[in-house]
């Protein structure tokens, strides 16, 4: 009895598994992290940007001038941490 040519004999050889890089998948997980830190704090800053938005809102707004209450745009909190409270 002749077997087709596209017909898989049963049971098939295991495949065998690669060999594990371990230096390249370090590496990886590493370039991996740097991305998420880089989203992770571009998202921050955007937050940081978008919460502001209303303290300079009078700049943007037609009306002028602009009562004293406005103020300028501060740096966000988290790049004052000099140690020193007030």
């Amino acid at each position: 009895m002749d077997q087709p040519n596209n017909v898989i004999p049963f049971p098939r050889k295991p495949l065998q598994a690669d060999e594990d890089d371990y230096a390249h998948r370090m590496l990886l997980n590493g370039v991996a992290c740097a991305w998420i830190l880089v989203v992770v704090g571009s998202a921050a800053w955007t937050f940081e940007v978008i919460a502001t938005i209303p303290k300079r809102d009078c700049n943007f707004s037609a009306r002028r001038p602009c009562t004293s209450t406005a103020q300028r745009a501060t740096p966000p909190s988290f790049f004052l941490s000099d140690g020193v409270t007030n």
